[in-house]
Parts: structure tokens; C-alpha cells; sequence
């Protein structure tokens, strides 16, 4: 069994990023290496989404202090493209089936059920043209259930459905739960895809 290393890399690396259950806390993994962390804030580069296992690829410079805070920075000079919203990353992320309407919908039951118990109806799950230009504090998280992810606005209370994140994120944790927060603004495209878009 390969020992993993604690101690964090000194260059940007492109991490797996994802919660675990067990200890209650995020971590970043690294080839042969993990850190778990007490709180999070920074701002980083998510490539893509593992929606089996919940995970985030996460590109970033990450350093931990004796509280156990993570402070993630930008790796500018060797991110991806930032493409705009509707422009192909079909590498990353293949289409979906698209209504006639242009809306993509959920291919299982399981990824509305809860939802729809808790108040939401389908049509807003996914109606993106709904959603605020700017978050101020956007949550995000994994929908294990629907192997999908959330953004919910805090502020009014809605929530939406896509099938993962992309690009720059100004992130912070701070309460212990199990989502992390967005700061910005956030666009869905016709490949349910949430891409952060900075200005």
C-alpha cells in the first residue's frame, strides 16, 4: 500500500477536490497525496466534474496553515480556455439529449424526487434563463441521487440542477457543511453545464 503524502505541493496542480463523509471536512487529493481541510477561501479553476463519485477537478495553488485553512490561488498561465457558455467542451462533456425546446432534461426520476418533496417544481429546476445574472453567495454541491450538481441562491431560496461546473471560482467554506460557496457570475448553457464567468 502507497503511503500518501501529507505534505502539500509548492506548484499548482490540478487536484481532486471532493467531501468526505467519514471526516466531515473537504480534502484535495494528489497523485500519492492528501490534505484535509477546516476551511476553505481563494480562488481557483474548476476543468470538470466527476459526477459518479462527486468529485471536482480543481486547478489551483493550494496552501494549508496550522488551522487547518485552505487558501487556494489562481494558476492563470496554465489554466484551460475559459470558453464562453455555449461554446464546445464536448471533451469534457458530452451532449445530452436536447428537448425540441432546447432545455435538457434529467434522464431519472431520482434526480427530481427529493426536490420535488421539498417544494420545486421540475420546470424550475431547470430553468435557467430564471437565474440571477450575479450570486453573491452561491451553494454548491453534489446531488448524489441524481449523480448531478446544485447552485442554490441563498438569498430567495431556489435551487437548480446542472450536470457540473466549469471554470474560475471565487470559493469560500466557512460553516462546516457539505457545499461550498461561489461568489459571481454564474451561466447554464444547452449542455447543463454551470460555467463561472468572470466580470
Amino acid at each position: 500500500m502507497v503511503q500518501l503524502q501529507t505534505r502539500i505541493p509548492t506548484e499548482a496542480l490540478t487536484y481532486d477536490f471532493s467531501y468526505s463523509r467519514s471526516k466531515g471536512k473537504f480534502r484535495f487529493r494528489w497523485e500519492n497525496g492528501e490534505t484535509l481541510c477546516n476551511f476553505i477561501g481563494g480562488n481557483a479553476f474548476i476543468r470538470g466534474c466527476d459526477n459518479k463519485r462527486g468529485n471536482i477537478a480543481m486547478h489551483c495553488k493550494l496552501e494549508l496553515d496550522d488551522g487547518g485553512v485552505a487558501r487556494l490561488y489562481r494558476d492563470v498561465e496554465n489554466e484551460p480556455p475559459v470558453y464562453d457558455y455555449i461554446g464546445d467542451i464536448t471533451t469534457l462533456y458530452p451532449p445530452r439529449e436536447v428537448s425540441s425546446s432546447g432545455t435538457a432534461f434529467p434522464e431519472s426520476h431520482n434526480e427530481l424526487d427529493e426536490h420535488i418533496q421539498a417544494g420545486f417544481l421540475p420546470s424550475q429546476l431547470f430553468d435557467y434563463d430564471d437565474m440571477p445574472e450575479t450570486f453573491p453567495h452561491a451553494r454548491l454541491c453534489f446531488h448524489r441521487a441524481g449523480e448531478n450538481w446544485r447552485i442554490r441562491d441563498e438569498r430567495e431560496g431556489r435551487l437548480w440542477l446542472v450536470d457540473g461546473y466549469y471554470g474560475p471560482i471565487t470559493i469560500n467554506w466557512l460553516d462546516q457543511g457539505t457545499h461550498i460557496f461561489h461568489d459571481g457570475k454564474i451561466e447554464v448553457g444547452e449542455d447543463r453545464i454551470a460555467h463561472f464567468v468572470e466580470g
